[in-house]
């Protein structure tokens, strides 16, 4: 632990000195022993999980924000960890040097901002910008690209003619996420390939199938679905789905999710993002990324469980 604390500190006063050397907004104001304080005990106790902690020091420290380039990205990590996803927005908002939000997750909380207020033209703008890092790594390209096909579907409604099946299962979740919002004729189908290839009574989109039955009033077909599910052999929302249709809630499927809504549909892949890096053990991103993702559908409340 004490090593971990030390890395960080060392790294905080490289960073330091590398700001201060080529800061030319440096005032002596924001170096004091306070600010400084304050922000090694933020990184430290981010470093520990303890993200509200983490956060109070980094307000305590937030005359930083405009001198040092590196304050910005972690006060962002703890602010979204904290759940506190609008006040992130305005920080990369209102920052004056701007070249401090050029970085990936702060480009895309721009492009967050703007789909969920349906600001597409914002938005095509934005990726533009968050696509300038999609070579940082693996789930940055995905998710830049995704995205990016997804603007496009909301801003001309219709699929991108050159989008490739070029990740997997994912590309098919985005196939028929996007033939459901533009109500193609070939959803059920895409649905019924997507169910084919998982478990049945583990598949996550037998709930999104179910969903996008009963939109098109086809109970009968929805309900046949779950006849053969074991609730305690299946995952919660499966359970709590086959548990709506025994009690012909079907309102409740409405109320979770909608392939209409272009939110819902975006904090889906945030979900399979988040879920990604579980797998990965980069729990800290796979928190990250749900928060973002239940920023996009509160309403999904099954993803926080």
């Amino acid at each position: 632990m004490l090593s971990k604390i030390y890395k960080i500190i060392l790294f905080c006063l490289v960073i330091f000195y590398q700001d201060i050397s080529h800061s030319k907004i440096f005032e002596k104001k924001s170096f004091d022993k306070k600010n400084i304080y304050n922000y090694f005990s933020a990184l430290v106790s981010s470093n520990n999980n303890k993200n509200f902690e983490s956060l109070n020091f980094f307000n305590s420290s937030k005359v930083l924000k405009e001198s040092h380039q590196s304050y910005i990205k972690n006060y962002l990590f703890s602010l979204i960890l904290s759940g506190k996803i609008n006040q992130a927005v305005n920080e990369v908002k209102t920052i004056k040097n701007e070249s401090f939000a050029n970085f990936f997750e702060a480009q895309l909380l721009l492009v967050l901002d703007s789909l969920k207020k349906r600001k597409y033209e914002k938005s095509a703008h934005y990726i533009n910008n968050l696509k300038k890092h999609e070579e940082e790594g693996t789930f940055e390209f995905i998710i830049s690209n995704v995205i990016e096909d997804y603007i496009h579907l909301f801003n001309k409604k219709k699929i991108k003619t050159n989008s490739e099946d070029r990740f997997g299962k994912l590309s098919l979740i985005n196939k028929t996420l996007q033939s459901c919002y533009l109500g193609k004729l070939n959803t059920e189908t895409l649905f019924k390939n997507l169910i084919n290839s998982e478990e049945q009574g583990n598949s996550r989109y037998l709930f999104f199938y179910a969903n996008y039955l009963l939109s098109q009033n086809n109970i009968k077909t929805a309900k046949n679905i779950f006849e053969d599910i074991d609730p305690l052999n299946s995952t919660l929302l499966i359970s709590q789905s086959k548990k709506w249709m025994d009690q012909e809630n079907y309102y409740n499927f409405k109320k979770t999710f909608s392939c209409k809504n272009p939110s819902d549909v975006v904090a889906e892949l945030l979900f399979i993002v988040s879920n990604l890096y579980s797998t990965e053990e980069e729990l800290k991103m796979s928190n990250f990324f749900l928060n973002l993702s239940n920023y996009l559908n509160p309403k999904f409340k099954f993803n926080l469980t």
